[in-house]
């Protein structure tokens, strides 16, 4: 089929002979007739011979696009192991779809067209690192409202209130008179 396409070109759909040659020439007529129905065979084969081909080749496309999906499905589980597991593998790819779509404004359809292996991990990491993020967001707020962090062995910082009262005691236990102790009941 290649090397007739090669020399000649597709054959052109035979065109049938018109009433006014018979009406003219019935003779002629049925001779172009015969002409007709032998070309048409012959057009109807190379037809069909195309649309064989054709067939073979979707097949053929088919199963190396199987093939290859199948190979990147492999790579994937190899790198990222979350898509061994049927259970994870479900909700990691969840997971890869809210991240594309809501980050970084892919569709649907466009993200399930990706085949290739490197690109869903592209995703995959893009996705983490708006997890470490949105973590980080969190991670803000919580020590917004926490209690400032002591070095151990730090000294306790003192009120004046304290100062006075241990002042105070230090007075009584010198002097032991009662307005000293007023003074610190007071």
């Amino acid at each position: 089929l290649y090397q007739q396409l090669q020399q000649g070109g597709l054959q052109q759909q035979p065109v049938k002979p018109t009433k006014e040659l018979f009406d003219a020439d019935p003779i002629g007529y049925m001779q172009k007739n015969i002409e007709y129905e032998e070309q048409m065979g012959s057009y109807n084969q190379q037809m069909a011979q195309l649309q064989q081909v054709s067939q073979q080749q979707s097949v053929a496309q088919e199963h190396a696009k199987k093939a290859f999906l199948q190979e990147q499905m492999q790579i994937l589980q190899k790198d990222i192991p979350d898509f061994a597991d049927s259970k994870k593998a479900t909700a990691l790819r969840e997971r890869l779809v809210t991240a594309g779509t809501n980050h970084y404004g892919y569709s649907n359809d466009e993200i399930s067209q990706i085949t290739d292996a490197r690109a869903i991990k592209v995703l995959y990491d893009a996705q983490r690192y708006q997890d470490i993020i949105s973590g980080k967001s969190k991670a803000v707020v919580k020590t917004k409202s926490a209690r400032p962090v002591m070095k151990p062995g730090t000294k306790k910082v003192s009120t004046p209130n304290a100062q006075i009262r241990s002042r105070q005691q230090a007075k009584l236990k010198g002097s032991g008179s009662l307005d000293d102790a007023v003074n610190l009941i007071l």
